[in-house]
């Protein structure tokens, strides 16, 4: 019952708070749990609410510089871009990208993700042409991470043949 089980996260929320522990990083688990539930129900806005306060404690404890920040900054983006926000998606993806690439994390299956997501976002604000070099981006990772064939590199190169297809290569863009 995704309800009952919401609720539960919700009672254990304010468990902490009464309790003065929900300043601690081990409530990160529970406030990442509380978005995606809050997801599962359709709440957008309250998903948001959850990662921006997961992301403000990461930053309290001085652990936004970390791979897992990295990841949840890269939720945050894929959240923002199904809400129609395709803009602060890509804020939010540049935010993941620099923490990746100062913890030489941006070569591994999380930053082709990365890199994908932040190509569907270019792409959805009309900017095809750094649409595919991001594709083209989260192809090489994938392929040096031997990541490339699996369903999610199937899907990226629906993307990459997509975003060629309709034109994202053309010859002045190369330029």
């Amino acid at each position: 019952d995704c309800d009952g089980g919401l609720e539960a996260y919700i009672q254990a929320k304010r468990i902490c708070e009464r309790t003065g522990t929900l300043s601690s990083l081990s409530s990160i688990g529970l406030l990442l749990t509380i978005g995606f539930a809050k997801a599962d129900k359709g709440d957008a806005e309250g998903m948001l609410e959850a990662f921006e306060e997961t992301r403000r404690l990461y930053d309290c404890h001085g652990t936004l510089e970390t791979p897992s920040a990295a990841t949840l900054l890269a939720t945050m983006g894929v959240a923002r871009g199904n809400c129609g926000d395709h803009v602060a998606a890509l804020e939010a993806y540049g935010q993941a990208r620099q923490i990746r690439e100062r913890t030489q994390t941006m070569c591994s299956p999380a930053g082709a993700v990365l890199a994908r997501n932040i190509g569907i976002a270019m792409a959805a604000v009309g900017r095809r042409p750094a649409a595919l070099e991001a594709y083209k981006e989260a192809r090489r990772l994938r392929e040096q991470a031997g990541f490339l064939a699996t369903a999610a590199g199937a899907g990226l190169l629906t993307s990459l043949g997509l975003a060629l297809s309709e034109g994202g290569d053309r010859q002045e863009d190369r330029k």
